[in-house]
């Protein structure tokens, strides 16, 4: 091999070896370290919808019973409670829940929180209380149980309906 050809095969492989060490991880001379917080924030809120309760055909000699349920779901953590409203035809109180015929008529009717319908379902006035629920973040559901006492023997013939609005807070 000649000389001319030995000095290139020998800066040939100078280079290549610059180039490899060129690409290996550079050295450093010291490191430093920092942290930083991730952070979010979940808003509160709950949903709410209702069923229709249909009393079915009143007779004054016997009270007229029924159900309807309340679905609910909430944010874990919170502590809400579903509050009833007097209806449309209630003056305000929800002892005085009333149907009516579009009329003049009115049918007396409350709703309750139990079967046995002692605890009277309103807004917390009048003797009436809410009703706290859990907050789990599932879909829950609570029972309204509505009656027309017996006894109401003025009440005219026809169709009676009322609106109530029931509200969940938390």
């Amino acid at each position: 091999m000649n000389l001319r050809k030995l000095f290139a095969v020998a800066v040939s492989a100078g280079v290549m070896s610059a180039c490899l060490a060129s690409l290996s991880a550079p050295a450093f001379a010291g490191s430093a370290d920092t942290t930083f917080n991730v952070t979010a924030s979940v808003a509160g809120s709950c949903t709410i919808s209702a069923t229709d309760v249909d009393l079915g055909a009143y007779d004054p000699g016997s009270a007229s019973d029924g159900t309807g349920t309340i679905t609910y779901q909430c944010t874990p953590g919170l502590s809400p409670a579903i509050s009833l409203d007097s209806g449309q035809n209630g003056g305000g109180n929800p002892n005085d829940r009333q149907m009516s015929n579009g009329g003049s008529g009115l049918l007396g009717y409350n709703i309750y929180q139990d079967d046995t319908f002692s605890t009277l379902w309103g807004d917390g006035t009048d003797g009436s209380s809410t009703d706290p629920v859990t907050a789990d973040g599932n879909s829950d559901t609570v029972t309204a149980y509505v009656t027309a006492p017996s006894g109401q023997t003025l009440v005219p013939s026809g169709s009676y309906t009322d609106t109530v609005t029931a509200t969940i807070n938390w």
